[in-house]
């Protein structure tokens, strides 16, 4: 009985043993599995990767093109302000010189008018005192007349 015992113990061990080994070929077969999904995915990720750093190196350069555009645009804007002003610049002044050579030729002119008209201010005087000179003259001559008139009468 005891023999059968260990016999029947020894055959269930067989038993479980060789079920233990199907289950361990089963999981090395899962792990080979596995592990080669392992293998695929991380070489995928390696190509992910690879694929984005380049797209990112892209990027930087295209961001790196984009700031030395920026620069030269920005020289090139300060470049034209300066000259702008520049031109400004000369324009007031030139208008500052023309505004002054403006008020300059209005101001001979008011003084040629004003002298003008004191001088025919002048001529009237003068014919209005000559008018006057001969009309006084004349009423002398008259009344002279009319005293030898009278004298004579």
């Amino acid at each position: 009985r005891e023999l059968q015992g260990v016999v029947a113990a020894s055959e269930q061990f067989k038993e479980e043993v060789a079920l233990r080994k199907k289950e361990l070929v089963s999981k090395e077969g899962e792990v080979a599995r596995v592990l080669e999904e392992s293998a695929k995915l991380k070489e995928q990720v390696d190509r992910e990767e690879l694929f984005y750093d380049r797209q990112i190196a892209d990027i930087k350069d295209q961001l790196h093109q984009l700031k030395s555009q920026d620069r030269d645009n920005t020289e090139m804007k300060q470049r034209e302000l300066i000259i702008a002003k520049d031109r400004l610049e000369k324009l007031q002044q030139k208008r500052k010189e023309e505004q002054a050579a403006g008020k300059e030729f209005l101001r001979k002119v008011a003084d040629k008018t004003v002298s003008y008209m004191e001088e025919c201010t002048g001529y009237r005087d003068k014919a209005a005192m000559a008018v006057l000179e001969t009309a006084r003259a004349r009423v002398e001559m008259v009344r002279r007349a009319g005293t030898e008139i009278q004298e004579k009468v």
